[in-house]
């Protein structure tokens, strides 16, 4: 988000936006074969309350699998045993689970209408086991559509409920639903030590679905915090268990990152594989949020391979799923922009973005940040060196600086004139672990501009011999053009004739079908 506001797009983000690393509110405790075995038993036997609590636990695991209609069926014949004997408690469970399937349908309105329900009926019994597990629900709920103003209330409250009644097993969910709002809101420190206490919980239980899930976020927080090898590891650990499982929403997270790592290590052929994988497996069960995620590391890796409008069409298809609102939307919308921003077209950033307020974004998640960023370089790439300024230096408070925005903010630098605050960006780009190859390439083209601005032709080669090496480890086509485009302003700087340098690049771009204006503009100034 998730997510979840990560877009899968960037490993300080998604976009990864994504968002999104696996979370579940409860782990699946029995297979539906064997559940619906239990049905059936206490159906023969005439025990209606044993029934009952079988066809509970089957319609959640069913959930669980986002085998959403059966699912349903199930619920709707607890619902009907709680009504005929006016069972309260078997309501309230019910009532979780059909809240489970609504936020897994995407329709979180409606999500939390029945949740609040369940959880009033709870608290009326005095079910304090059964009101955990309704807010860790409708916690989840909240996660899901990027709700994460709400969503810590709920799971606070559910952490404490179950800490109260000695339940481990909700505490343990609660602490890894806490990790990941702490991660999508750009705290991966706190993520890590919220999920480390949740993972000693889950291996004190011997939970071994909750340690998958539990797994599968901390993949994604050692991705943010740059240690791509841990999240590899853990992926490789991860993603077998969930295909054991038969857990294709799981399976389709570990896809996502795995694509979202082989993207930014600059391996787009590789990335656009494994993503065209994931969005099968969100497309068969029909979850809108993990497809949206899928289609992200989808678009922009066939962009990289110089495929820019059929990537971009990816990218539009992403905004244009049914029921993509909110949170959601803009998440998407800012993948869009960075693209934008990648090929130099910023015509093609969405008008919604543009015309934000930016008092609004408080730069507080990850998403913010790279709205900002993205932001940032369409003003540079109209020429507003200022308006660029004022947005990747709010992207980039200075907490804890992240290559990303100083990539970006290096280039406004050098065309401030401020070479030597410039610099200093790229050393942080360069030394940084969490640094793409796309952050170096572009920090080490500011570089070049920077010593070609003052006419310093030894220090313009070296950069420009960087930059050039950098990429031409990766398979990105497109980007390989714009270090050639950079070097032409750059050795126009030093009064070279650059007539062929500039020609062969425009020919490049033509081959691509774009024109990169926006870029020729930014290594203009």
């Amino acid at each position: 988000p998730p997510p979840s506001n990560f877009t899968a797009d960037r490993p300080q983000d998604p976009v990864p936006v994504a968002p999104a690393a696996p979370v579940a509110a409860t782990p699946v405790e029995l297979p539906p074969v064997e559940v619906t075995k239990a049905v059936d038993l206490a159906t023969s036997l005439g025990q209606g309350d044993r029934m009952t609590g079988a066809v509970l636990g089957r319609a959640h695991a069913l959930a669980e699998m986002r085998d959403l209609g059966p699912a349903r069926a199930d619920v709707g014949r607890a619902l009907a045993a709680a009504e005929s004997t006016g069972d309260r408690s078997v309501l309230a469970r019910a009532l979780v689970v059909l809240g489970d399937i609504e936020w897994r349908e995407g329709d979180h309105a409606a999500a939390v209408v029945t949740l609040d329900r369940a959880i009033d009926v709870f608290q009326e019994l005095g079910d304090r086991q059964g009101l955990a597990k309704a807010l860790r629900s409708r916690g989840m709920a909240d996660l899901m559509v990027g709700a994460h103003d709400d969503a810590p209330v709920s799971l606070e409250a559910a952490l404490a409920a179950s800490r109260e009644v000695g339940d481990v097993r909700g505490e343990a969910w609660a602490l890894q639903n806490l990790a990941w709002i702490a991660f999508v809101d750009g705290d991966p420190e706190q993520a890590e030590r919220r999920l480390a206490e949740a993972i000693a919980k889950f291996e004190d239980i011997r939970d071994k679905g909750g340690l998958s899930w539990a797994y599968g976020l901390m993949a994604w927080i050692k991705f943010r915090l740059g240690d791509t090898a841990a999240a590899d590891a853990l992926v490789e650990r991860v993603l077998p268990e969930a295909r054991e499982r038969g857990d294709q929403w799981g399976e389709g997270m570990m896809l996502i990152l795995q694509s979202v790592m082989r993207l930014w290590s600059g391996r787009a052929q590789e990335a656009h594989a494994i993503a065209e994988t994931a969005i099968g497996n969100f497309r068969r069960i029909e979850d809108v949020f993990g497809e949206v995620q899928a289609l992200s590391p989808a678009g922009r890796s066939l962009i990289a391979l110089g495929e820019v409008e059929q990537g971009f069409s990816v990218l539009e298809e992403m905004l244009s799923i049914h029921g993509i609102t909110g949170d959601m939307r803009n998440l998407g919308l800012t993948v869009f922009a960075a693209a934008a921003t990648h090929v130099g077209e910023p015509h093609r950033m969405p008008p919604e973005l543009l015309d934000l307020d930016l008092s609004l974004v408080d730069a507080r998640g990850l998403s913010d940040d790279e709205r900002l960023v993205a932001l940032g370089l369409c003003a540079l790439q109209r020429g507003d060196v200022d308006g660029a300024l004022m947005r990747l230096e709010k992207a980039d408070g200075g907490v804890r600086p992240h290559p990303y925005p100083q990539s970006a903010l290096a280039l406004a630098l050098v065309a401030a004139d401020r070479v030597d605050d410039a610099l200093a960006a790229v050393e942080l780009v360069v030394g940084s672990r969490q640094s793409t190859y796309l952050d170096r390439t572009q920090a080490r083209l500011a570089k070049a501009l920077g010593h070609a601005r003052r006419g310093d032709r030894a220090a313009t080669d070296e950069a420009l011999a960087e930059a050039h090496g950098e990429v031409a480890a990766t398979d990105d086509q497109l980007t390989r053009v714009l270090v050639r485009l950079a070097e032409a302003e750059a050795r126009a700087r030093l009064g070279d004739d650059v007539s062929e340098l500039r020609a062969e690049s425009d020919r490049s771009l033509a081959r691509l079908g774009i024109s990169a204006e926006g870029w020729k503009t930014a290594y203009a100034l």
